[in-house]
């Protein structure tokens, strides 16, 4: 099985690494070129430079990689690739590319609500056989299911993974007895009145109307802080005012015994799942089916609660019963290292492809 990424460099998680290895958001890929020795495909002559410093980056060689350049080479890229896989979001501005490849085709579209009409309109002229997500789309929501509806069934998903720079730095019985609320708050208000709504049209016309965010969980938490606050503290940054980056949030993680997370209306495990584990926090998360579809499991390795009003019950309850509360931690944190390092991940990803390629 020949195996073809397509420039591999401008996959986000190589910036991410390469800004600070603290937050290292797609390691598995990483992994994945080492491990399997994909093809390269460079699609701009000029992307050369930027490929050979990602590949330095990662401790590799690029000249040890077999490496198609465009335009000339796409002849010999089609002839001697029985995979090709775009891992990067977006609409990739060759269709052709994609059209005259005879071979199996992947392609990652990321959170999903990006140009997600267009996209998939894309999607279906270049023939993409499948695509990757952060979860099985298609199980878990039905936005994906409106706007992907060819992709039913085939919709792979590829968890973020936990990072070895992830750290537990504080030990467990010297952290705050709360939980820490932290990402992002993007309300509809602001995305409709910001230069990226046309990008994010189909997702604003689909939930608006019943929510006030995408992160309905973590805007109603932080809206009613003062309710909540003996039990959570919110370290919301409230976009556009403030930008979609804590400096050290792996640092911030280890100030709590508990961290919330937020599935989002698009219902995929965010990165936050295994940076909060990993960090040694234990999960505090909403029954969705995403959790289910990677073994999270209530009272075994995290804590579930069905309404947000259940979150003070909650965190009262396990301080009272610490033995059970210092348990869970230990499985969540085990379960995460175990199950979806990076290597772990990038040989599922490995076996998916070959699984679907040998049909």
């Amino acid at each position: 099985m020949r195996i073809t990424l397509i420039d591999p460099h401008a996959f986000s998680g190589f910036y991410m690494y390469n800004r600070n290895r603290k937050y290292n958001l797609h390691g598995y890929y990483i992994e994945f070129i080492k491990k399997y020795r994909p093809s390269i495909y460079i699609t701009k002559a000029r992307e050369y430079f930027s490929v050979r410093k990602f590949f330095k980056e990662i401790n590799e060689k690029i000249d040890e990689f077999k490496v198609f350049y465009t335009p000339l080479s796409k002849r010999s890229l089609y002839s001697q690739t029985d995979v090709l896989i775009f891992m990067n979001g977006g609409v990739y501005s060759d269709l052709s590319l994609f059209k005259k490849f005879n071979g199996i085709k992947f392609y990652h579209i990321m959170d999903s609500q990006y140009l997600a009409r267009e996209l998939n309109e894309f999607l279906a002229h270049a023939g993409v056989d499948y695509l990757f997500g952060y979860n099985s789309y298609d199980k878990h929501s039905e936005f994906v299911r409106l706007m992907y509806p060819s992709f039913q069934d085939r919709i792979i998903g590829i968890p973020f993974g936990f990072a070895p720079v992830w750290k537990v730095e504080t030990p467990f019985e010297e952290r705050r007895h709360k939980a820490l609320l932290s990402g992002t708050m993007e309300t509809f208000q602001a995305v409709r009145n910001s230069d990226y709504y046309s990008a994010v049209a189909d997702y604003f016309r689909f939930f608006s109307s019943k929510y006030n965010s995408m992160h309905e969980i973590r805007y109603t938490i932080d809206r009613d802080i003062p309710t909540y606050s003996h039990y959570v503290d919110s370290k919301i940054l409230h976009w556009p005012k403030k930008d979609n980056f804590i400096e050290d949030v792996i640092g911030e993680f280890n100030k709590y015994k508990f961290f919330i997370n937020d599935e989002s209306l698009l219902n995929f495990c965010p990165i936050r799942t295994y940076e909060g584990i990993a960090a040694g926090c234990v999960m505090l998360a909403h029954e969705a089916t995403c959790y289910n579809e990677w073994g999270f499991k209530d009272n075994q390795n995290c804590i579930m609660f069905n309404k947000i009003e259940e979150i003070p019950e909650k965190v009262e309850y396990y301080l009272k019963n610490e033995r059970s509360l210092e348990k869970i931690q230990k499985n969540g944190f085990e379960y995460v290292k175990t199950n979806y390092n990076h290597v772990a991940i990038a040989k599922m990803l490995y076996n998916r492809i070959k699984g679907l390629y040998s049909e």
